[in-house]
């Protein structure tokens, strides 16, 4: 460049990776480049960004006329063309052996980096998942290069001196990371070489900096210092996934914590995959039953029907996304690292996908459907327009495919008119369908529906649609309804009426006085009839000051009060057009009480959108409902959002009332407020909320629902009401919001913690293998399992299988583990094992009866009567104390008169006089010893059982008759129903014979994958007995590698921790058997965390 001619040539610079540019230098570096912009020698400059990078948009909001290309992915044609190139017949041959195993090789070679390494090293990686078998290929190419290896043999570090570059590259790698920086200065990485090697000089450093940086940093000067960064960024992320590695073997929470996660790339792509190597690599079990189980909570483990990415389901994930500033819209969009990336196109591909199989019966269709419809309208609403052709696209695909398939969304959840308000909404507005002609077509076709029976049947598509269709008009085209409603008959105004009746509606309709004036001449005669069209139609006439006629008034009223409002029944999408129908009478409505108050506080509202009362007494009597309402309370918080949203009052007093509510009402009622104020009415939102409003809602306790999910829901809505005041904080909240639902367990239907976890706990107590130290610090772990899966309602059954095995086992920490959680029990069956423990102990009976004031008396909700299992529990305790010889005969009677009293308290509760069989033959006995009369019956089983004879099969003998291939075939085939593998000796066997008459056990490992084992044992009738068929090849040195190997390549799953477990229990492998319980007590923490 110096020797360059400037006056004769023009330049074309090239600046590379702007993104990783460090903020601190961001301007000084569009100052240079604005620098060489203006001088007359440049004829382009050529920048390069990952899309995501926020260092992009600040370049592009500093300079106009920037032309964007992007630079794709490798395609198939190229990648195939660059080996043709290469003329290397063993590396093409060794390619083509890749491919066959894994059919998204080609996708697996995005850029040159990756495709140029898996060239060089094509001949020494085996495994599918290679990226970063290339990468420590790469690097230890590098350290062990003759010219690098001498410079690096003279460095002041310890031996081996290959492991101390890489444990500096790590943790430099990793803060570098977590900081999410991409360059860092020369004092950064002395301080690590500081910190884990203090022992270096000044000229030590030095020399390992610049070994580093010929190795793998690129390095420039700045303000005489040097900045430094990796070669690539792939380098970067490989040494932190080593990092991750080494901090997963004591704790895996902060995979969660620190947003690891979420990071598609680094997560997904490479870390599992480099995991799932390193397992097969070193034999290492219990880091490939982790990673299995991960799969299962990733929805990549097709035995188990977890759902796939459940922040997908939520309607507020949405409103976050289209909430967001554009800059930070733009990274969720581009960014692949980021699970929302696959969010965009997941949502419509999943749609087109589901419904080009013709099927529309399942409920993931609704999900992805109202999603992407949702998606859509919010994206236009929120000023993300720009973006919106390559979904429209998928929109009309996927209307088209509805129309054919007659698929119509029509879920039975609140949100089902919203769903159609936003299709309407897309045609209508986005798309600017001929409004007249879809009013027309309406008018002529939809004469004889009414809405009759819109109480009863919640669910009729027809009115759906009709009425999206009427909520659009009144809310984008009110210039267009009077001539509509001029046009329509009595069954078509009380459809109307239903859309009008919305808060939203309501008020815009009875604003408008050339919409009112068409109303009072359609309305002007009497109306007769007692259905529900008519009703309404009765109702509006009313509300809009036409004089009702005494027999108007009376077919009002008797419907009025004879409508019984029940909470369960209602659909809470027409609570609104309920509330409405009351306005004209004064008719008390009945029912639950949470709807009543809502009724009246719709009048209320009537009543200011008619100037009849302030806006203040208005939220006077909300806050009251608010901090009242024991049901339903988010129909109020949504009521003054709307009413708020659509005040036409000056700022100043809808400030005041802002504050009011404030003051007066907890902060969880906020959220849902604000929320419903800015959907409505962004403008007005900006205008009366501020930051600091917003901040104190940011809290756990605001937040954090019943479950993960709702909880992450409300992240979701906190995300968007934040994104307009804290752009940063918004984006944050999203992503906090995923971080808490991703990798979860179910609340509905998990049972790891419980069936896999205790029973797994259970095989190392048996065996004597724990210290009291060490169990203790197990137990402690598992019980603050527990307080975690009670607080997100989690159901399980970990408490009741803890306490039992301790009580049989080791019954001084089943005491201790009592003490610890017993207020927080909800079963009662564990408070009355405790006491019969103690009991059967000897030990005092004040603990028994502590015990038993630790149980719940419970009140069947159903059949409104007290749960006598309560009762049964503490007769049954008080008979084995009355029967117990530890204790004296006087303890004896006492608590035989004691059960005396609770059979006859039983009698006011509903009893029968009926005793479980035990405890029926116990109390004969006592009361013979006691002399007392028996007054009470045996309890009579209402389930008789049946008894099936069945002939029974000897499997074992038949088994030890084969000595053919055919046979043995034939008799795994059986194996589902016809043959019992429940003994050490059948299985042992069935190895053996594998073993000689193939010479493997290939067979039985098929049967394994058949059975989806172990990743499940609830495939077959033999699930169960499987541990032992594994057990059997482990013990066997002729199958032990092969079957080892299956057992590392095909993963454990969600029970094959358990399994293992009890297999490594059996063979009395301590070590194993432990690692494998520690492993799935630490993916039972992190799932939970």
């Amino acid at each position: 460049m110096y020797y360059a001619n400037t006056s004769i040539n023009k330049f074309i610079y090239l600046l590379d990776g702007f993104d990783e540019v460090p903020n601190q230098i961001v301007t000084q570096t569009l100052l240079f480049i604005e620098g060489l912009l203006d001088k007359d020698q440049t004829k382009k400059i050529i920048i390069s960004s990952r899309i995501s990078s926020h260092n992009k948009f600040i370049l592009k909001a500093t300079f106009q006329n920037i032309e964007e290309y992007t630079i794709v992915d490798l395609s198939k044609d190229l990648i195939n063309k660059y080996f043709q190139s290469k003329n290397d017949i063993d590396r093409s041959r060794q390619f083509e052996i890749f491919y066959e195993n894994n059919e998204n090789l080609y996708d697996n070679l995005p850029d040159i980096l990756t495709l140029s390494l898996f060239w060089e090293y094509i001949l020494q990686i085996k495994h599918t998942h290679f990226l970063s078998d290339l990468l420590n290929l790469s690097i230890h190419t590098t350290l062990n290069d003759i010219h690098y290896k001498k410079y690096l043999d003279g460095l002041n570090l310890p031996n081996p001196k290959e492991n101390a570059i890489l444990k500096i590259n790590k943790e430099l790698s990793y803060s570098l990371f977590i900081d999410n920086e991409f360059s860092f200065t020369r004092e950064r990485l002395i301080s690590i070489i500081s910190k884990y090697y203090p022992k270096c000089d000044y000229q030590s450093q030095n020399n390992i900096i610049s070994y580093l940086s010929d190795c793998f940093f690129d390095y420039n000067l700045t303000d005489n210092s040097f900045i430094f960064s990796y070669q690539h960024r792939r380098f970067l992320e490989y040494f932190a996934i080593l990092k991750f590695e080494t901090m997963m073997k004591e704790d895996l929470c902060f995979l969660r914590k620190k947003d690891i996660i979420v990071n598609y790339d680094m997560f997904e792509n490479l870390l599992i995959p480099h995991l799932q190597n390193q397992s097969e690599k070193n034999n290492d079990l219990p880091l490939a039953f982790e990673i299995s189980l991960f799969n299962v909570y990733l929805d990549n483990d097709d035995n188990w029907g977890v759902d796939k990415y459940p922040y997908y389901w939520s309607n507020y994930i949405v409103y976050a996304i289209a909430g967001l500033s554009h800059d930070l819209f733009e990274i969720v969009l581009n960014d692949t690292s980021l699970p929302i990336h696959k969010f965009f196109n997941y949502m419509g591909d999943k749609t087109i996908s589901l419904l080009q199989t013709g099927n529309t019966n399942y409920q993931d269709l609704d999900y992805f459907y109202r999603n992407f419809i949702s998606l859509i309208s919010l994206m236009y609403q929120y000023g993300k327009r720009e973006y919106l052709s390559i979904y429209l696209d998928k929109f009309l695909t996927i209307d088209n495919l509805s129309q054919g398939n007659k698929y119509y969304y029509n879920a039975s959840v609140r949100d089902n008119f919203l769903v159609w308000r936003n299709l309407v909404y897309i045609k209508m507005i986005i798309l600017n369908c001929d409004v007249d002609k879809i009013l027309d077509n309406l008018i002529e076709n939809s004469k004889d529906i009414n809405i009759d029976n819109l109480l009863k049947n919640n669910n009729d598509i027809s009115i759906n649609q009709i009425t999206a269709i009427y909520y659009n008009l009144i809310m984008y085209y009110p210039q267009k309804c009077a001539k509509t409603i001029s046009e329509m008959n009595y069954n078509q105004l009380s459809i109307f009426i239903v859309s009008m009746a919305t808060v939203e509606c309501l008020e815009r309709i009875l604003n408008n006085n050339v919409i009112l004036k068409t109303l009072q001449t359609v309305l002007a005669d009497e109306i007769t009839g007692n259905k529900l069209s008519s009703l309404a139609c009765i109702a509006l006439k009313g509300i809009i000051n036409v004089q009702l006629t005494v027999n108007e008034r009376e077919s009002l009223t008797i419907f009025l009060e004879g409508q019984k409002f029940d909470y369960f029944s209602l659909n809470e999408d027409n609570i609104d057009f309920i509330s409405f129908l009351f306005i004209p009478l004064n008719v008390k409505a009945k029912g639950h009480a949470s709807i009543i108050d809502y009724i009246m506080l719709y009048r209320d509202y009537y009543r200011l959108i008619t100037c009849d009362c302030s806006l203040q007494y208005f939220a006077s009597q909300l806050v009251e409902y608010l901090n009242n309402a024991k049901k339903m309370k988010y129909l109020g918080q949504k009521l003054i959002g709307k009413a708020i949203a659509f005040a036409s009052l000056d700022i100043v007093e809808l400030k005041n009332v802002i504050d009011y509510v404030n003051y007066n009402t907890d902060n969880e009622n906020l959220l849902k407020v604000y929320f419903t104020l800015k959907s409505y009415n962004s403008q007005q939102y900006d205008k009366l909320i501020n930051s600091s409003m917003i901040e104190q809602l940011n809290r756990e306790d605001i937040y954090y629902d019943i479950d993960y999910i709702s909880t992450s829901e409300s992240l979701f809505q906190l995300s968007f009401i934040t994104s307009s005041k804290e752009s940063i904080q918004g984006y944050n909240l999203l992503m906090q919001g995923i971080r808490s639902v991703v990798m979860r367990m179910d609340e509905s239907k998990d049972s790891l913690a419980d069936s896999v976890l205790i029973p797994g706990l259970k095989c190392i107590i048996k065996n004597n293998w724990l210290t009291s130290e060490k169990l203790k610090a197990y137990l402690d772990k598992i019980l603050e399992i527990t307080v975690q899966m009670k607080k997100y309602n989690i159901q399980n059954s970990t408490h009741s299988m803890l306490i039992n095995i301790l009580i049989q086992y080791d019954f001084d920490m089943a005491i201790y583990c009592y003490r610890q959680s017993s207020s927080i029990i909800d079963d009662n069956r564990v408070h009355y094992e405790m006491a019969l423990g103690i009991v059967s102990r000897g030990q005092k009976i004040e603990l028994a009866e502590e015990c038993l004031k630790n149980a719940r008396y419970l009140i069947n909700d159903y059949f409104q009567k007290f749960n006598l299992d309560y009762f049964y529990h503490k007769i049954n305790v008080y008979l084995k104390i009355a029967s117990c010889d530890f204790y004296d005969k006087n303890t004896q009677r006492e608590y035989f008169d004691k059960a005396e009293k609770v059979i006859k308290s039983m009698v006011d509760s509903g009893w029968n006089k009926e005793l479980n069989e035990a405890e029926y033959n116990l109390y004969i006995k006592l009361c013979n010893e006691f002399n007392k009369q028996v007054d009470v019956k045996k309890r009579v089983s209402n389930y008789p059982t049946e008894i099936h004879k069945t002939n029974k099969i000897n499997s074992l003998e038949i088994l030890k008759a084969i000595n053919k291939e055919e046979a043995l075939n034939s008799f795994i085939q059986e194996i589902r129903r016809a043959h019992k593998l429940d003994s050490i000796e059948i299985n042992e066997v069935l190895i053996q014979k594998s073993l000689d008459i193939t010479g493997n056990v290939n067979k039985i490992v098929n049967m394994f994958k058949d059975y989806h084992y172990p990743s499940t044992n609830r495939y077959s009738n033999n699930s169960l007995n499987f541990w032992m068929t594994v057990a059997a090849a482990l013990k066997n040195p002729l199958s032990k590698s092969e079957m080892m190997k299956y057992l590392i390549e095909n993963g454990g799953g969600h029970d094959g921790f358990g399994e293992m477990i009890k297999v490594f229990a059996y063979l009395g492998d301590k070590e194993m058997s432990i690692k494998l319980f520690e492993s799935l007590l630490k993916c039972i923490e992190f799932l939970l965390c």
